[in-house]
């Protein structure tokens, strides 16, 4: 009918009009539409004519088809205009969405920014310690100039001197002036921390434990009769000795230094190789875990791994192959004793800087972190690489281990600037291997007596440092 035909013909102009705010007149759905628009009004009129005939159409109906031919008009402009509101509508929310996803990523943005101006700051700080001590060398290389000249030639006597006594005083005094003088050279040159006393001067860092070096063994006969001479894991083989009481000793002040906030994560390194700090972390690592404290000891020198030795374990697989991913931490950690575990340093990586430094070592420490009670980690010696500095960044704490007649004043002091300077939480110092007889104040660092059950037992004890 009639009115099914006006329906059509309107859908078909609204059609049209919003087609045609989308493409151009020329294009080929504007003009389909166009047709079956003048169809349908063929078709309307024919309809038309033949319902009223030959008559014309009265002016009330010509008025009611002008009015709604305008309703019809404005109907397509306000469905243009929805259509252009829901086209913008759909744009501004793709930006709603992308103005999401860059406010979700700007906190990882920070983080790694905060990241990178750590590292900036400690390797300027680096950096500007190496151009101080050039210009401190630099200075000593030019105050170096010889200020002796001759004030007037020496006489000749005419007749030499025969007397033997002479002779003999004369070589006498040389011999004492020469000896002396090389005493003092020597002493001059020999910059090494000889005591405790120099340590604590030279690093001025709190004294968090002082282990001797013992030696020539005497054996109870209750209580030694299986100790091997050259033990590393001293405190495990040997808890009544007074090196294990050093280790507790040790255990006590880093529990008393910790009384605000609990240590998880401690890094251990010393300023240059052979002063014994993976002989202290081992022994450290028995110590606490004798406390049911529940311990995890990683090697991560990978210059010079030692700790797969110390307990005797295989090396093939451990950090850095789980840090590349190419091994799991349950296959990785080894149980050694009740409350320890061993993760071994794994096979050398060429890098082993940008290993450590690695979100994945970060991120490997923290979920450690989570299993454990305590985590020791043993990193290479500050003269060797930095990698101390980078760990120490992910730790709550780094213990700097000194061992007098090996480590020299300018070493130490510089491995405590780069650790301050790269904004480490420096725990304090643990003086290693101590000689008591060269220490004026032996007396109140050791006890040359202590009770085994009923006997008075002397006991000195050699220690093969590794480290």
């Amino acid at each position: 009918g009639i009115q099914d035909l006006l329906k059509e013909l309107q859908q078909q102009e609204s059609l049209l009009a919003a087609k045609r705010t989308m493409f151009q007149n020329v294009h080929p759905d504007v003009s389909n539409l166009e047709n079956k628009v003048a169809a349908l009004k063929n078709l309307l009129n024919q309809r038309i004519k033949q319902v009223a005939g030959s008559e014309q159409i009265q002016s009330s109906n010509l008025q009611m088809g002008t009015i709604q031919q305008q309703m019809i008009g404005q109907l397509v402009q306000l469905e243009s205009t929805r259509l252009g509101l829901t086209s913008q509508l759909g744009a501004l929310s793709n930006l709603q969405n992308t103005a999401k996803k860059r406010l979700n990523i700007l906190p990882k943005l920070g983080q790694e920014q905060r990241t990178l101006e750590r590292k900036l700051q400690a390797a300027q700080s680096a950096y500007s310690l190496l151009a101080q001590k050039l210009q401190e060398v630099r200075l000593a290389e030019n105050q170096n100039l010889g200020n002796a000249h001759i004030i007037a030639a020496s006489d000749i006597p005419s007749d030499p001197a025969t007397s033997t006594q002479t002779s003999y005083v004369a070589a006498a005094l040389i011999a004492i002036m020469a000896s002396m003088g090389t005493m003092y050279f020597i002493e001059l040159k020999d910059k090494s921390v000889k005591t405790i006393d120099e340590a604590k001067k030279i690093l001025n860092l709190t004294l968090l434990g002082v282990i001797p070096s013992f030696s020539k063994l005497k054996k109870s006969h209750r209580s030694y009769e299986d100790v091997e001479h050259n033990s590393k894991l001293i405190v495990r083989d040997t808890p009544r000795s007074p090196i294990s009481e050093a280790f507790r000793m040790l255990r006590a002040n880093l529990k008393f230094i910790s009384a605000d906030k609990e240590l998880k994560v401690i890094v251990v390194t010393s300023s240059v190789a052979k002063e014994g700090k993976s002989t202290v972390c081992a022994n450290l690592a028995v110590s606490m875990a004798q406390m049911e404290h529940k311990v995890l000891l990683v090697d991560a020198d990978l210059h010079f791994p030692v700790q797969h030795q110390i307990w005797e374990l295989h090396n093939d697989i451990g950090l850095s192959n789980t840090i590349v991913g190419q091994a799991k931490l349950k296959t990785a950690i080894k149980r050694v004793m009740p409350n320890l575990d061993v993760l071994t340093s794994g096979v050398m990586p060429p890098s082993p800087a940008a290993l450590l430094d690695s979100k994945r070592m970060a991120a490997l420490i923290e979920t450690l972190a989570a299993n454990y009670d305590l985590i020791i980690i043993d990193t290479p010696a500050l003269n060797i690489a930095a990698d101390a500095a980078s760990i120490g960044q992910i730790a709550d704490g780094v213990l700097l281990v000194v061992r007098p007649g090996v480590v020299d004043s300018v070493s130490a002091i510089f491995a405590k600037e780069l650790l301050e300077k790269s904004g480490q939480n420096v725990l304090g110092q643990v003086v290693n291997g101590v000689i008591p007889n060269n220490e004026p104040h032996s007396y109140y660092y050791f006890a040359d007596e202590y009770h085994a059950g009923d006997t008075m037992i002397k006991e000195n004890v050699k220690i093969q440092e590794l480290g």
